[in-house]
């Protein structure tokens, strides 16, 4: 948790230094510039909150309560979706409001997830007496977390080299691409999440030596995931208009 809190600070600051450098290399154009500085220097401050509500729903959800890991970015992203139009139209505040709804969004999920741990729901603490680097902690998380965040690099480092590309047409090709991986984004977010929801279960028979249930329930979401996958790439085809 603490070291969410790091990376995220260090993160925001970082964005905020290499602004210019960062909408370059994003592919940003002379009529899109001020609008995306503008929304990422107020998303920029969210930074922290973003890596804690990741951090914690990930957490919870490895301990077993999935139910309030999904709670969490479910009100996260209730909160973004209801504010979106009451700061973007209500208010009047166009690109600024969007981001301060993400923002807002990032801020209320985190406090789900950091109430949850003061309140003494988890069998786990969050309590900065708690924290240490001992016993191998830090190089433990480490060689689980930068597999697993590679992942999610890399799907950021792609979407920047197809806006980097689009951006030599204009900026209703890079509008046209956005919506359009909008939509992929929401069919693949689906299959991530069945992923996600089977590695604590793979886990625990790992840890309990439950080899043959291991395999079942391996082959199982293989099968199931592949299936899903084919149904929604299928759904995009068919109700892309």
């Amino acid at each position: 948790m603490w070291g969410s809190v790091t990376v995220g600070i260090v993160m925001s600051i970082l964005f905020l230094i290499f602004m210019d450098n960062i909408l370059a290399l994003v592919g940003a154009s002379a009529d899109t510039w001020e609008p995306a500085k503008i929304y990422l220097t107020i998303v920029a401050f969210g930074g922290p909150f973003v890596l804690i509500s990741n951090c914690y729903s990930n957490v919870i959800r490895a301990e077993g309560n999935s139910t309030h890991a999904m709670a969490g970015q479910l009100l996260g992203n209730l909160m973004n979706v209801v504010l979106d139009p009451i700061m973007i139209l209500g208010l009047s505040w166009g690109i600024a409001g969007a981001a301060i709804a993400t923002v807002i969004g990032n801020v209320f999920g985190a406090g789900y997830y950091i109430l949850y741990f003061i309140r003494g729901q988890s069998m786990l603490s969050v309590h900065i007496r708690d924290f240490s680097i001992k016993n191998k902690i830090c190089s433990s998380v480490l060689a689980i977390g930068i597999p697993a965040s590679l992942g999610s690099l890399l799907m950021s480092v792609s979407q920047i080299i197809v806006n980097a590309q689009m951006a030599n047409y204009d900026d209703m090709a890079v509008a046209g691409i956005g919506v359009a991986m909008k939509v992929t984004m929401m069919t693949g977010m689906v299959c991530i999440g069945f992923g996600q929801g089977v590695q604590p279960l793979l886990g625990y028979c790992v840890g309990a030596k439950l080899w043959e249930r291991f395999k079942r329930t391996m082959q199982f979401s293989a099968i199931f995931s592949l299936g899903l996958s084919a149904v929604m790439t299928v759904l995009c085809y068919l109700l892309r208009n």
